[in-house]
């Protein structure tokens, strides 16, 4: 083994060389009379696994039949709903790429990302549809505006329910055949990272991704055997680590609970009444069971394990959870959009307080020198580095973000600081990258900033993120006002809130300054700006 190359156990079971949709029919054929697949308590809506498999195969063949092809781009746009996957699933089953896209971006940022990607469908909520009304006319590539949550039917669009039926026969889905796909090149999501720095970037995941990360389950030393059949699906769907969970929880044949926002006294009843066993949870939903009162009106002592992710959880958080819940298994992970989701995971069993886990199988890592590119051993931090068959293919369209994102020698940079201990345990100290982590959600200074600079009144400005207890960071922005203009810091939040959604606004405030400190170069030198903060932070 190369020195200082440290390398996770090899996979038990080979990586499907197939499209995810073949991957994954001979599950949906066994869980076919399996009961409720998704269910939404608060509108009486539930598709159980025949109406689901059979309406993921028609959506397929209706795509196809109005010329939706291999290669093509299916959109969706909405909240968690029953429905949420149905597009997905038809869309892989035609080889098509699925690009699920932030249901609350304004139309400015949705521009963005459209441009990218140049969709030939939309899938969308009713919430949803007035935006893409309104932009529609720059896209002439989309042929359809498709509305998954009523049977409505709404002005320029139609329902999912209407698309399926006049466009698809009825369908067998068992003997239903997917598209015969190079699961190693061919793109099955493009998801949207702001990578390091700047706008959004369209992350490539192949088949192959996709399938390494679903093989995990059947990693015994990884996924210990859960009894219960429920699983709350309260993530959204369009981020990773949500549309994770709804892809492979057909394998062991549970059912969704799926919740459209997040409401406390929702969220601990349906852990109650449904007798959870397992929860998926982000820092700020771990915040929550460890500091509301809240929590002990509820019996949530059906619980069992709990699995965070999409943020760095607290050692005293954890242990706060563990001690109030009385659950002892809380496993963590690291990883980002760019890896298809973990590379790192606490083994089944082996918990190191503070730490991330270890290596999963087919993952390789170094720890690097982020200024001369050397190689560190164990207990010394450095850049995490990652090689794998969950790396993403590339940055789509973008040859500048993928030179800077990787190494000449293939490495995926991930931007944070880290080490392994002598038993391969990983941790995470800090972030060299500049992305600022909001409940688990990525927001790049630079697009902050570059909305701030449209401002007349502003000279000059800086956004970071402020450490926050539950939610990880809050944007917080340092302003150089124009000479002899009045601005206040309502004006300012409200400005950039005019732009963006609510993910990326300036939680975090405003601070007026009489200059920004950056370097010969120009470049902001955003760790002073981090620890006027931290003085500032010590000082309450």
């Amino acid at each position: 083994m190369e020195k200082f190359v440290l390398k996770g156990p090899d996979y038990t079971n080979p990586i499907p060389d197939e499209s995810i949709a073949s991957f994954l029919h001979p599950f949906f054929v066994q869980n076919i009379d399996n009961g409720d697949l998704f269910t939404d308590v608060d509108n009486n809506k539930n598709l159980t696994y025949r109406e689901f498999f059979t309406k993921i195969c028609r959506c397929a063949e209706a795509m196809k039949n109005i010329g939706i092809k291999k290669g093509d781009v299916v959109t969706i746009s909405s909240e968690n709903d029953v429905n949420y996957f149905v597009p997905i699933f038809g869309a892989l089953y035609i080889g098509a790429i699925v690009v699920p896209t932030n249901f609350t971006y304004t139309e400015f940022e949705l521009l963005h990302s459209l441009k990218t990607i140049k969709p030939n469908i939309v899938f969308c909520s009713s919430n949803s549809l007035e935006t893409f009304l309104g932009i529609k006319k720059d896209f002439p590539a989309i042929k359809k505006l498709v509305v998954i949550d009523t049977e409505d039917k709404l002005e320029g669009s139609e329902s999912l329910e209407a698309f399926i039926n006049s466009n698809s026969p009825q369908i067998d889905p068992i003997t239903y055949k997917a598209v015969p796909v190079n699961a190693k090149e061919d793109v099955a999501f493009i998801l949207f990272s702001s990578g390091t720095t700047g706008l959004p970037k369209a992350v490539m995941i192949t088949h192959w991704n996709y399938n390494a990360r679903t093989n995990l389950q059947f990693e015994k030393s990884i996924m210990r055997e859960v009894a219960g059949k429920n699983v709350l699906g309260i993530l959204p769907f369009f981020h990773a680590y949500g549309l994770s969970i709804g892809m492979g929880v057909a394998i062991p044949g549970k059912k969704i609970i799926v919740v459209k926002y997040f409401d406390p006294l929702t969220y601990l009843k349906l852990i109650q009444d449904y007798k959870m066993e397992i929860l998926f949870a982000v820092p700020p939903l771990m915040h929550f069971l460890a500091k509301s009162p809240i929590v002990d009106e509820f019996d949530l002592s059906g619980l069992k394990e709990i699995i965070c992710g999409a943020g760095a959880l607290t050692e005293s958080v954890e242990n706060a959870v563990k001690k109030r819940l009385k659950v002892n298994s809380i496993r963590q992970g690291f990883g980002m959009t760019e890896t298809t989701l973990g590379v790192t995971f606490t083994p089944v069993e082996a918990f190191r307080p503070g730490s991330c886990g270890k290596l999963l199988p087919g993952i390789s890592a170094i720890v690097r020198d982020p200024e001369t590119g050397k190689l560190l051993g164990p207990n010394a931090a450095g850049e995490l580095c990652f090689k794998g068959p969950v790396i993403m293919k590339g940055y789509y369209n973008n040859p500048e973000a993928n030179k800077e994102i990787f190494t000449e020698d293939g490495w995926l940079k991930t931007g944070d600081i880290g080490y392994y201990d002598n038993d391969g345990f990983f941790f995470i100290v800090d972030r060299l990258k500049e992305l600022i982590k909001y409940k688990g959600f990525q927001v790049a200074p630079s697009e902050l900033e570059g909305i701030l600079l449209t401002n007349p009144k502003i000279k000059d400005a800086a956004v970071i993120g402020k450490p926050h207890e539950r939610d990880g960071e809050h944007p917080l922005a340092f302003v150089v006002k124009q000479d002899d203009v009045e601005l206040t810091e309502n004006e300012v939040i409200n400005y950039v809130a005019g732009f963006v959604s609510k993910r990326k606004q300036l939680h975090g405030g405003v601070i007026f300054t009489d200059d920004i400190p950056k370097n010969p170069s120009g470049k902001i030198l955003r760790r002073e700006l981090r620890e006027l903060i931290k003085k500032k932070m010590s000082k309450l």
